[in-house]
């Protein structure tokens, strides 16, 4: 429907703020005040009104919220319409304390504020709007029938996107707002996932740091461990067999004697060097090693312990292998401290992309909570999920099991390793 005449509005315009009012015309395109008078009838008039809102139905997608702020209520009144027609959710103030408070409450997509308003112009509102942690990112549009370019600049410095000038074309009023709105989107979207890039960066980073710190108390322990064997072991027997020579008085006697320290001393050694790194392992593959660990923990503890081992499961990937081993031999030795059992299993089994190792023993049990306060495997459970596997104490009564699972799709294996020269 054709509304009245430009003038005619702009007259009605003036007689209601008791001030002039500029009519636009612009040629070859309809005025923004002249067609959108049926949106003005659609919408209470009084000056001082709370906030307007209009919408399209509901159920349709996600609108743009937009805020007009502007103290010209006609003004207020066609701009609204224009941008409802297109679909959008538009809110309106007639000053700068309620535009303020508006944006705070529903964060608009974007704000078309009116630079020459009284008492409190757009100038300091943009600043006020720019202030405030809450609506700073907001994008702000000036509208503005100032010429002046230093006023211009003055307004993008503080914080506007863009300005349109008065009189301006509907068109272009909307080409600038779906500009920013969709660059609004996109900013609104990277950011988000910077958000969630950086705590997803943050939380790995601790946990890097965690590991570091679980790596660090290993090295302490083994070389502390290896110390020790070194020095009740090895060190003990060589300075027996010192002593012996010394206090020699039957050479053959004391020859026979000396061989079998020296032999035990080596034994000690072997022992050491299996504990840090088994040739087994690699040798001959994980299945041999946990053979050797067995037979050696049934001759030097009384523990009932056997191997099950589940088709074959090399070859495997070195590091795989390695922590699967590492992982076996903590259990074992947690069985043997704590467990208090009499006859234990390591069950190792493969399947295509998987390697799970369980150690079951017929001991006092354990539950999950065991994982996290003993620092041995609270830090096999850390070098285990750094690699993509798992750590988990299974029901069973009674007795235990843990078992550790280790993934191995997409890793080469050492053979592959040493085949391609890595």
């Amino acid at each position: 429907m054709q509304g009245p005449g430009v003038d005619a509005v702009s007259g009605a315009a003036a007689r209601r703020h008791g001030r002039g009012t500029q009519a636009w015309r612009m040629p070859a395109e309809r005025s923004i005040m002249g067609d959108q008078l049926p949106y003005e009838r659609r919408l209470a008039s009084p000056r001082g009104d709370a906030t307007r809102t209009t919408t399209v139905p509901d159920g349709a997608a996600r609108q743009d919220a937009i805020l007009v702020v502007d103290d010209d209520l006609l003004m207020l009144r066609l701009v609204g319409s224009l941008l409802v027609e297109r679909g959008l959710r538009v809110h309106t103030a007639t000053g700068s304390s309620e535009a303020l408070r508006i944006a705070a409450a529903i964060r608009p997509d974007l704000i078309l504020l009116d630079l020459h308003m009284e008492p409190c112009d757009g100038f300091a509102t943009c600043a006020l709007l720019k202030s405030n942690p809450v609506t700073a990112a907001i994008p702000v549009i000036f509208l503005t029938a100032d010429t002046d370019h230093a006023a211009v600049v003055h307004g993008l410095t503080l914080g506007a996107v863009d300005y349109v000038a008065k009189p301006f074309a509907p068109a272009v009023l909307l080409a600038r707002v779906r500009s920013h709105l969709l660059l609004g989107r996109l900013t609104g979207g990277l950011r988000a996932e910077v958000a969630a890039r950086t705590a997803e960066l943050t939380a790995l980073n601790g946990r890097l740091k965690r590991l570091s710190a679980a790596a660090s108390l290993v090295e302490q322990r083994e070389r502390r461990q290896l110390a020790q064997g070194l020095h009740d072991g090895v060190i003990q027997t060589l300075a027996l067999a010192r002593a012996r020579i010394g206090a020699a008085t039957e050479p053959r006697v004391s020859l026979a004697e000396i061989d079998a320290t020296l032999e035990s001393a080596i034994a000690d050694l072997r022992s050491l060097i299996f504990d840090l790194s088994p040739p087994e392992l690699h040798l001959l593959g994980l299945d041999a090693a946990l053979a050797s660990l067995v037979e050696r923990t049934r001759r030097r503890f009384p523990v009932d312990l056997a191997l099950r081992v589940g088709g074959a499961l090399d070859p495997l990937p070195e590091e795989a292998a390695a922590l699967a081993f590492l992982g076996a031999r903590e259990l074992v030795a947690n069985l043997i401290r704590h467990a208090a059992a009499r006859s234990g299993l390591i069950l190792a089994e493969r399947d295509r992309d998987r390697l799970r190792v369980s150690v079951i023993d017929d001991g006092r049990g354990m539950d999950e909570s065991r994982i996290g306060r003993g620092f041995g495997l609270f830090s096999l459970r850390q070098r285990l999920e750094s690699f993509g596997g798992s750590l988990r104490v299974a029901p069973r009564a009674p007795g235990a099991c843990v078992v550790l699972t280790l993934p191995l799709a997409g890793q080469a294996s050492a053979t592959d390793q040493v085949r391609d020269g890595s």
